[in-house]
């Protein structure tokens, strides 16, 4: 593991060093209304099921902030952050021991449905659940496609072994 870490560390770097207007940070409290705000615009634009059911973002953003809060309450999501300090990236990671459980409120009909249909999908026999920070899972991603940047999703993904 320490070799993946450094391997991860000096690919990071390199990232960070040609791409000096972007920087990661964990996600805060002061980030989550930018970074729910992404996720639901990206959400309902990238989502073949959201454009199948014609999902709205009034429909979603509820849910996303309440998912934010909740992960940003764990420390473990990321966010890319542009020179202005601007939420341009973010990566929601929670701990599989403690998962995001959507006030009813949030739920749109819609994201029922996507979940049901998601929850269809059975994770591996091996998968120990149970273990608080044992396992972690990456729920969602976004990046700002107005800014253009494909270097951010790795560089939030790597960013994880530095602040995981």
């Amino acid at each position: 593991m320490i070799h993946v870490a450094i391997a991860a560390r000096l690919i990071e770097t390199y990232l960070k060093w040609t791409n000096s207007a972007i920087k990661t940070a964990v996600l805060e409290a002061e980030h989550v209304d930018a970074a729910a705000r992404l996720l639901s615009v990206e959400f309902c634009q990238r989502e073949p099921l959201c454009k199948l059911l014609g999902t709205t973002l009034a429909d979603v953003e509820a849910y996303f902030v309440a998912l934010v809060q909740h992960v940003s309450r764990q420390g473990l999501g990321v966010v890319a952050l542009d020179a202005d300090g601007v939420v341009r990236g973010v990566l929601s990671v929670e701990d599989h021991a403690d998962p995001f459980v959507p006030p009813e409120l949030t739920l749109h009909q819609d994201l029922l449905d996507i979940g049901t249909f998601l929850d269809q999908i059975p994770l591996p026999p091996d998968v120990p659940t149970q273990v608080r920070g044992r396992l972690y899972q990456c729920t969602l991603a976004a990046t700002d496609r107005s800014f253009r940047n494909p270097k951010i999703l790795p560089m939030m993904i790597l960013a994880l072994y530095r602040y995981g």
